[in-house]
């Protein structure tokens, strides 16, 4: 995780088994006012989020749940090269393809308690690996 100005957020993030879970814990660079907007960014690669559902078709599921205030939830989902985008939940997910690989756009305002679900569906040709 990095501020707004590109400094590194020191963060740690538990995994609730139970639930299913990773909860982000961190502590910003400066306090943080009351009704005051934060801006951070994270990049990350997680294994063991793909579920085969098929042969050569695969299937991602984000759950996004921020819980206490309005939240603009921003992700870019990017395909592994080669693979085909079967669907998409939400429909109006926007998508293009970038240097041989499909990359969705998630980019919506999420209201104080609630959230966000996406379903990604693909299809690798076979040789392509996750």
């Amino acid at each position: 995780m990095a501020d707004e100005q590109g400094k590194p957020i020191a963060f740690t993030t538990p995994h609730d088994a139970g639930r299913q879970i990773f909860q982000y814990s961190g502590k910003f660079n400066k306090p943080i006012e009351p009704g005051e907007a934060v801006l951070y960014s994270s990049d990350s690669t997680m294994k063991g989020l793909i579920r085969k559902v098929s042969a050569s078709e695969y299937e991602y599921r984000f759950n996004h749940n921020p819980g206490s205030n309005d939240t603009r939830c921003f992700r870019m989902f990017r395909l592994p090269k080669g693979a085909a985008l079967v669907a998409v939940t939400p429909k109006d997910l926007p998508h293009r393809v970038k240097d041989g690989r499909v990359e969705i756009v998630l980019d919506k305002m999420v209201p104080r308690g609630g959230g966000i679900n996406a379903v990604i569906r693909y299809r690798l040709s076979e040789g392509e690996g996750l």
